[in-house]
């Protein structure tokens, strides 16, 4: 009898979880969904992730100075060469 009532008791605990579980989950699709109608009208949940990537994706990035040639910034100084008349350098 003891050992029913602790099932019946972990099986409440466990129901309780899950239903806060899809709670949660809910609140969570409901606040993806208010962010575009596109996340709201993907197919499932997984459809509405892979909106969000596509969304996140078209971001531009924040560019590094690691393209840079090394004497860029002497190109709009006052004494930077005229690169047109300047082909003899070349």
């Amino acid at each position: 009898n003891e050992a029913k009532a602790k099932a019946e008791n972990d099986l409440a605990v466990a129901n309780t979880a899950k239903e806060t579980a899809e709670n949660s989950l809910t609140a969570v699709v409901n606040d993806l969904d208010s962010l575009s109608d596109s996340i709201k009208n993907a197919a499932d949940n997984k459809a509405k992730v892979q909106v969000i990537r596509d969304i996140v994706a078209k971001i531009p990035g924040t560019g590094t100075d690691s393209h840079r040639e090394a004497n860029e910034d002497n190109k709009f100084a006052d004494i930077a060469t005229d690169p047109i008349n300047s082909f003899e350098n070349e």
